[in-house]
């Protein structure tokens, strides 16, 4: 899906707060782009053609062998490789609501692709790749250990790849990779640095897998897709020992605060989540669909939010990601006025 997504700011004028994606304006970038604009010159040169040297570097950091990671040109790279290089193999899709990438991707390579009805594919499920998020884009909602090596152990003839995109934001426990990979080889992390680093522009992300299946994913990677600046952000996080630009218990508390407030009115009810970004469904009588509301509060408001139809609600229903505290009063007044108010006009 090329269109759709969060973070459409391109289509709007005068955007105050943008809620719409799921890196927060509370992470403070400011080193890294002082770093990055002393790098500017690397964009003069090719960049290393598989960005191997920072795989490498990556692979220490988290305990894997140098074959075990591949850097990729934001996450979403490392999905389509995934699909494209196991294109011969059954795609499974959780029953709940999930990022639209996946689908996209196994309709453009897959053989067959099973939506399921319940979690489980079936003893009798043939070899496939079976995708899951966790902490699940949009639902916020994290997996259990147990639940998620009770699928990895009872089926394994198929590779289930967990989209750790989010794992910075959350506090809920979640499978290490280096202990996880040495365990059940039929595991595949798929990670990001866009959304803890806010530098969504760049694309930088890695897959971590048994070396197998690494080998498998780099027969297809493109040469050159990370480019200079990118791979020179990764190596500041990988030298800098993953530094903290985000006040995490400041985000905790505040996309806390900012679920209550919107729990107290009328007409809005926010969803369960276990990070910082949360669907809110809408019952007002004048608000017919996620993409109406989204356009009252970018129109009247001058606030951005991410329509959430396209995840599969048919009713109204958006998703947001709290941000900075100014910046969430904005969105509590906006609802606020709206849930008082049975005529609404843009």
């Amino acid at each position: 899906m090329r269109d759709g997504h969060g973070d459409d700011l391109h289509r709007y004028e005068r955007i105050r707060a943008n809620f719409s994606s799921n890196v927060t304006s509370l992470t403070d970038p400011t080193l890294l782009r002082e770093y990055l604009r002393g790098e500017i010159d690397r964009i003069g040169s090719y960049p290393e053609p598989t960005a191997a040297s920072l795989g490498k570097s990556l692979a220490k950091h988290h305990g894997l062998a140098d074959g075990e990671v591949l850097v990729t040109s934001g996450a979403t790279e490392g999905i389509y490789l995934i699909a494209q290089a196991y294109r011969e193999l059954v795609h499974y899709y959780s029953p709940d609501p999930t990022f639209s990438e996946y689908r996209d991707a196994g309709r453009l390579f897959a053989r067959e692709q099973r939506e399921l009805e319940t979690f489980e594919p079936g003893q009798d499920a043939p070899v496939g790749v079976y995708w899951l998020c966790s902490p699940n884009n949009p639902t916020g909602q994290v997996y259990s250990q147990d639940f998620l090596e009770s699928l990895w152990s009872r089926y394994p003839q198929i590779y289930f790849v967990i989209d750790s995109s989010y794992s910075y934001f959350t506090e809920a426990t979640l499978p290490d990779p280096k202990e996880t990979i040495q365990r059940f080889p039929n595991v595949i992390f798929v990670a990001s640095l866009t959304k803890r680093y806010a530098m969504p522009g760049l694309r930088l992300g890695y897959v971590m897998a048994h070396s197998e299946v690494i080998d498998r994913l780099s027969e297809y990677a493109a040469p050159w897709s990370v480019g200079s600046l990118a791979i020179s952000a990764g190596e500041w996080i990988v030298r800098n020992d993953f530094p903290h630009l985000l006040d995490r218990r400041q985000l905790f508390v505040e996309s806390e605060r900012l679920w209550n407030a919107i729990k107290s009115l009328p007409y809005f009810d926010p969803q369960p989540t276990d990070t910082h970004f949360f669907l809110v469904s809408c019952t007002h009588p004048a608000i017919g669909s996620g993409a109406e509301l989204k356009e009252i509060l970018a129109q009247r408001y001058g606030l951005l939010v991410r329509d959430a139809t396209n995840f599969g609600y048919s009713s109204p229903t958006i998703r947001i990601a709290a941000q900075r505290p100014e910046e969430n009063d904005l969105l509590i007044a906006a609802l606020t006025e709206l849930s008082s108010s049975l005529k609404l006009t843009l």
